[in-house]
This record gives structure tokens, sequence and C-alpha cells, in this order.
């Protein structure tokens, strides 16, 4: 069937019944990628230092504590908040990456959906396929951070926008996409952006029936829009101490980067985006869904709202950030949406037998680049083991007692030790800091060939400092960050 006719025969606002084959296969899909996620976070890497920083910010949800030296405004509150319950329950990093991994699952649903909508139930389990074994999702599934909670709240903004105006009038309902707009903000700043752009792109795709009744559509635009800009403009909202847009504002002016930075960076990354399995399906599937539009067999409107809209929100992105992955989850699920459109217009020129045989093993195919790729960051992970012993070590010296570190590695030391934990001054030497507790144990922890640490004399002024007796952990002579070296800190006259 012509996946224009499949979208044409609507039973409700997101495509037809669902059936029961149906619901199976994506609870597969979910389930798969669960499992992914589960053996990728179980090899146990160490935290970087993003997720470091929100894993440290949901510890001071749940113990009120005022010190956030490792945490800036710029950094959106709502991922934290949302761990805040697993680190109360005694969570460990395995536990709070496995939510992230949730929102994972949560998205791949909403991509199924979505796609179910615009041409169809079939579309949609591919879609959902496609986006929930992309190394890219994966990598950010299995990771403490923000972006696909924020692209997944983002999309079910969007999705109650699809489904509120699929009749001839926009339902009042329409409204619920505000909160879920202020939801996703919360939990990422940037998600206005793709969430903007989609949710425009969505009304003026559907202009007639915004035409017939834009009050629901104004008055959910200006919700959305005061509750964003309340959130990125007035700190106390999100408990800031500055507004999140100037705090932005000023960590983009101190990087001073080009417009183009995050282009330049997403094609340096082109093996990770395209030269893998799932980056030639996903642009076989776009090439074959423009082919289809061509020759009249895919709606242009439509192929513009999915892969379209996946286009432009991957280049606003890179235009507006310099390029990382992850910062790219909310351009997958519409770029994943049209390439299943032409996908499933190709599968459907062949045989049965040739379409299950080939669908059987480019699962395999999938499943295992999946894997591979999202175990990347994993791997990247594993030099900071070190870190995390001599961290530990650490809080075994202070024996539970007040503690303060000296280190170029805040937050991870920070999270691993339980010890405030404050940056080096390059400058001078300075061994106390007003953030330290009272009479605390203090320490200085070296790592080889680490950032920002001190170097030459000023080093030599710091050791001087100390006990001048480390305790070590790791070997030299297996490279950069695979030896720390722990100081404590005499105490002063």
């Amino acid at each position: 069937m012509d996946s224009n006719t499949a979208a044409a025969e609507r039973t409700g606002p997101l495509g037809p019944r669902v059936t029961a084959t149906e619901l199976v296969t994506v609870a597969a899909i979910v389930a798969v990628l669960l499992g992914v996620a589960v053996i990728i976070i179980g090899r146990g890497a160490p935290l970087g230092h993003d997720e470091a920083v929100y894993s440290l910010r949901a510890e001071t949800f749940v113990t009120g504590s005022d010190q956030r030296f490792f945490w800036n405004d710029y950094r959106a509150p709502g991922l934290p908040a949302l761990l805040a319950p697993v680190v109360g329950a005694g969570g460990t990093e395995p536990f709070l990456r496995l939510t992230v991994a949730g929102f994972g699952a949560l998205a791949t649903v909403l991509t199924w959906l979505l796609g179910r909508a615009l041409f169809g139930p079939m579309v949609g389990v591919v879609a959902a396929a496609g986006f929930a074994s992309s190394p890219v999702i994966v990598m950010a599934a299995t990771n403490v951070w923000p972006d696909l909670p924020g692209a997944a709240l983002g999309l079910g903004a969007v999705m109650v926008v699809v489904g509120a105006t699929a009749s001839d009038r926009v339902s009042w309902w329409m409204v619920l996409a505000a909160p879920l707009a202020v939801a996703a903000t919360v939990a990422r700043f940037g998600a206005p952006i793709a969430l903007g752009l989609a949710a425009v792109t969505v009304v003026v795709w559907r202009w007639k029936a915004v035409a017939r009744s834009p009050l629901p559509v104004l008055v959910t635009a200006l919700l959305a829009a005061a509750g964003v800009g309340f959130v990125l403009l007035v700190p106390g909202v999100v408990g800031a101490r500055e507004a999140p847009w100037t705090s932005i504002s000023s960590k983009q002016a101190l990087n001073d980067l080009p417009v183009y930075q995050g282009l330049v960076d997403y094609v340096k990354a082109y093996d990770d985006l395209v030269a893998t399995a799932s980056g030639a399906v996903l642009v076989l599937g776009l090439a074959a869904a423009v082919a289809r539009a061509i020759g009249g067999r895919v709606s242009w409107s439509r192929l513009g709202v999915s892969a379209g809209l996946g286009a432009a929100t991957a280049l606003t992105v890179a235009l507006s950030v310099h390029g990382e992955l992850r910062y790219l989850a909310p351009a997958y699920p519409w770029l994943w949406i049209g390439a299943a459109a032409g996908l499933v217009g190709l599968a459907g020129e062949w045989t049965p037998v040739v379409r299950t045989t080939l669908a059987v093993a480019l699962a395999g195919v999938l499943i295992a680049g999946s894997m591979g790729g999202g175990a990347v960051a994993s791997d990247n992970l594993e030099r900071f083991r070190p870190l995390r012993v001599a961290s530990r070590l650490v809080a075994d010296q202070a024996a539970d007692r007040p503690c303060g570190v000296l280190t170029s590695y805040v937050p991870q030391v920070a999270w691993y030790s339980g010890c405030v934990t404050r940056d080096f001054e390059l400058d001078r030497v300075e061994v106390d800091a007003p953030t330290f507790p009272a009479g605390a144990e203090r320490f200085l922890l070296l790592v080889q060939d680490g950032k920002r640490q001190p170097e030459g004399r000023l080093l030599n002024e710091y050791v001087l400092a100390t006990n001048g007796v480390p305790d070590r952990v790791g070997d030299p002579t297996n490279g950069p960050l695979q030896y720390v070296e722990i100081f404590r800190i005499e105490s002063g006259p």
C-alpha cells in the first residue's frame, strides 16, 4: 500500500487503530534498546565530567546542600531533579544512566506514534527501529546527559500539536503542549530550538485547520512562550543564581567560536554519523523517500514535515552550538520517519521472502552496530578509572570527616570522594578555600598529563604545601590520565 494511502486511512488523530502485532513489535524494539543499554551500562565505566555534574546536582536536591562549586547556570536542572529520587534511594551511576535510557525508550515510542500519524503504522514501526538502533541515540541513552530527556519531552509536545490539528478544526487539548514545552526547556535549555521549529512546521502543514480555529493555537503559543521565557529569563524559576539565558550568552561569548563551528564538527564526525550501518540505512531511506516523492508516491508535504524538518533541526543545532553528536538527538526522530517512508516503499516492491530475509539480516546488523557504536562513549570513559579509584581512596582517608580536595577534575572527584572540591589557582598557590568545610581534611590530587594543572615552579610550591608523600594509583607508563598522585595538605599553624 502506498504511504500516502496508508496515511489517509485514518481512524484517529495519530493514524489507524493500533494492532496487537504492531504493539508487540514496538515493545520488542524498546526492549532491544533497553537491553543494549543495560549491557553497555553494565560495563561500569566511570562518570564523565558532565555526567558527574548532573549527578552531583541531583544529590544537592536530596541533601538540600547549597554547595554548587561544580554547577553553572547555563546547565538545565531538569535532569538532576528527575534523578533526585534515584539518588535519594541510594542509586549509583548505573541507575542514573538507566533513568536516562528510559527517556530513550519514551522517545522511541513517540517516534513510532509520529511516524504512523504521518505515513501509517509500518513507517512508524520502521522509524522507531531506526531511531532506537542509531549509535548516537544509544550513546545519549547510556550516559547521564540531558539531551534525550529534553528531546523526548519536546517530541511529546509536538505529538500533541500533531494530534490536535488532525481534524478539520484544532482541538483545545492542544494547550497540553505548553507545559510539555516548558518541561522540555527545564530538562534542556536548548530544547526550544528544535521544539519551536517542529511546532511551527506542523502548524504550517496543518494550516487549513489552524485557519478555521486559530484561537487554540494562539493560546498554546502564548502559554508556551511565556513559560519558556520565565524559565530562561527569571533566575528563581529554576533556582538559578543568574538568568539561564545570561549564563548561556556569557558561556558562548567566552568560547568565542565561529557560527559555523558546529557544521565543521559534524563534518569531522562523518565516521560516527554516516559511515555506520545505521547511517548508511538512514541515507538510503532518505534517498528512496525523495525518489518516491519525485515519482508522486510519497507526499512532498509529509516528507517536508519529517525529513525536511529533521534536516532543518540538525542545521539549526549546528549553527547554534559547537557540534557534539548527542546534540542531534532531536533531529533523529524526524530523519528516521522520512527515511522509513522510503524504506517501506522499497520493501513493498520486493517479494515477502526477500523482504523478511533482508529485515531479519538488517535488524541483526543494526543491533550489533548500535551496541558497538553506543559502547564508544563507555570505552572513552574508561580512561577515568584510575581517577575513580584515587577519589575513593581520598574518601577512605577522610574517614567520614569533612574534607576538601584541590584538583582539575572537580565534579568527578567530588562525586566519588564525597568531598568539597575546587580547581587549582594557576597564578598563585592557594590550598584553602571558603567553600571547604571548617577543619576539613585537605587533599591535593594530580593526574598525569591532566588538564589545567599547575606546572613547573608553581607545581613545586603546591607540593611543598603538602606532606610530600603521595599515595599513588595506576602506572605512569600507561599514558595520560592513567597515573594519579594524592597528597595530604599540611595543616596550617
